[in-house]
């Protein structure tokens, strides 16, 4: 009886972040329902973040739940939720600029970044979201990435990946 409770506990949990998940980043950000959406879909699939893939796959659902957030000047909590989406993408804690822009749940973050407006305060602070992640990396090339001030080196990137961040 026990394993039919746990059983079920974890398929309702599963079943409400599906359905949620969709409702937030398919839904027009401007839309109300939006946050509640992604805010419940985060809180049930919560089991769904003890495997990797996963985490990697829900990175999107972390990045719209940020974007929400940063227009309404929750800047931290926002923060927060873009550098999840980030780490979760890459799979990794740090992000190797230009090796780990290859997977196919990174390449979808930085497309939607990249229809965001350019100087808008969302893309400032993702800026400084991915200058965080990336400037401590030692490898070719990260350091012309990471010049200037709040990250604006990776302007640059926008040029070499069609994915990539819009350069202002």
């Amino acid at each position: 009886m026990a394993v039919v409770v746990l059983f079920l506990a974890v398929w309702l949990s599963g079943m409400t972040a599906a359905l949620a998940f969709g409702g937030c980043t398919e839904r027009p950000i401007n839309d109300p329902r939006t946050a509640a959406y992604c805010t419940t879909a985060i809180h049930a699939g919560v089991l769904l973040d003890l495997v990797q893939s996963e985490r990697a796959k829900r990175s999107t659902l972390f990045l719209a739940h940020g974007l929400l957030l940063a227009p309404a000047g929750n800047n931290p909590a926002a923060e927060n939720d873009l550098c999840r989406a980030l780490r979760d993408a890459t799979r990794a804690p740090r992000i190797t600029f230009p090796d780990d822009l290859q997977p196919p749940d990174l390449a979808r973050i930085f497309a939607t970044m990249q229809r965001q407006p350019a100087k808008g305060a969302t893309m400032i602070l993702w800026l400084g979201v991915v200058r965080n992640l990336a400037c401590p990396s030692t490898a070719p090339g990260a350091q012309d990435l990471c010049a200037g001030p709040n990250g604006q080196g990776l302007m640059p990137l926008a040029h070499r990946q069609p994915w990539a961040l819009a350069a202002p």
